[in-house]
C-alpha cells in the first residue's frame, strides 16, 4: 500500500469517503483533488443549462493512468465524486452523488455524469 498523506484541502467527509470505500488499500491513486460544477447554456437553447465539471486543484501521487479522485461538498452530508480511470481518449469519467446516512455512504444509482474520455 501507498503511503497515504491526506491533502490539507480536503474536508472530513472527503477523508471518511476515502477510508470507507477503501480506496486507498485496492486502487492506485494518481491524482486526489477538487472540482467545480461550471454552468453554461447549451449550444442549442440558452434555456438549458449544461454541468461541466472542472478540477480546480490536486496533488499527483501516482502515474496520471492510475484511478484520478476528485470531490465536490454540496452539504455536510451530501458529496460529489468524480472517478476518472485509464489514459485520455481510452478512460471513463464518472460522476456520482454519495449521501452520508447514519455513518454510511449511499450512492444514487444513476451517475450525475458517464462519459467516455
Amino acid at each position: 500500500m501507498q503511503a497515504y498523506k491526506a491533502p490539507v484541502f480536503l474536508t472530513d467527509l472527503m477523508n471518511n469517503w476515502l477510508l470507507f470505500h477503501n480506496v486507498l488499500q485496492n486502487s492506485k491513486i494518481g491524482k486526489i483533488g477538487l472540482f467545480e460544477w461550471e454552468l453554461r447554456p447549451t449550444q442549442k437553447s440558452e434555456l438549458k443549462i449544461r454541468k461541466k465539471p472542472v478540477i480546480k486543484e490536486f496533488e499527483q501521487y501516482g502515474k496520471p493512468s492510475d484511478l484520478n479522485i476528485y470531490f465536490f461538498e454540496l452539504n455536510s452530508t451530501t458529496l460529489h465524486v468524480f472517478e476518472s480511470h485509464g489514459f485520455s481518449l481510452s478512460g471513463t469519467k464518472n460522476i456520482y452523488q454519495y449521501v452520508l446516512k447514519n455513518g454510511k455512504f449511499y450512492r444514487n444509482d444513476k451517475p450525475l455524469i458517464s462519459f467516455l474520455s
